[in-house]
């Protein structure tokens, strides 16, 4: 992941580039999106089946359409 850190995600999350899902507290999938791309989506594999992919990818493409690229 390069020189990423828990700050620049908090940043990415602030801004609007990332979107996590919290199940109980815990963070079980997230999206990130920049301007025309979807370049990050996780989910853990204990919270598959539920769904949770699709609307996470669902948000992302919403996002990268909107242009959004941390700014």
């Amino acid at each position: 992941m390069g020189e990423r850190t828990p700050a620049s995600y908090e940043e990415f999350i602030a801004k609007g580039r990332m979107t996590v899902c919290l199940h109980d507290g815990v963070v079980v999938g997230f999206v990130d999106a920049e301007a025309g791309e979807v370049t990050r989506l996780f989910i853990l594999p204990e919270a598959t089946g539920a769904g949770l992919g699709r609307r996470l990818l669902d948000i992302g493409i919403a996002q990268a359409r909107l242009g959004r690229n941390g700014q």
